[in-house]
């Protein structure tokens, strides 16, 4: 199986961009129900192919726009590395 590429692609390389973003709203069990937490997540992500692997490496950022007390707060950051083993 081969990765897509984008026609303005450099022949040879294969690669592609992803991004989100998106939010998510909780309740947690043992909580009053007006108490929820609100995070605001943005993602990028990209295949690469090192050698004859192919990975994806990403990283975000998360908002907690709204929670009760002793829920997360501020801003957070995510980084991830993926190694893929396509069929």
């Amino acid at each position: 199986m081969s990765l897509p590429r984008p026609k303005s692609q450099v022949a040879g390389a294969a690669a592609s961009c992803l991004v989100l973003c998106s939010t998510a709203m909780g309740q947690g069990v043992a909580t009053e129900a007006s108490q929820w937490t609100v995070p605001i997540n943005f993602n990028v992500a990209q295949l690469l192919r090192v050698g004859g692997q192919i990975l994806q490496v990403g990283a975000g950022a998360r908002y907690w726009a709204d929670g009760p007390a002793g829920a997360p707060t501020g801003w957070g950051m995510r980084f991830n590395l993926t190694l893929l083993f396509p069929r």
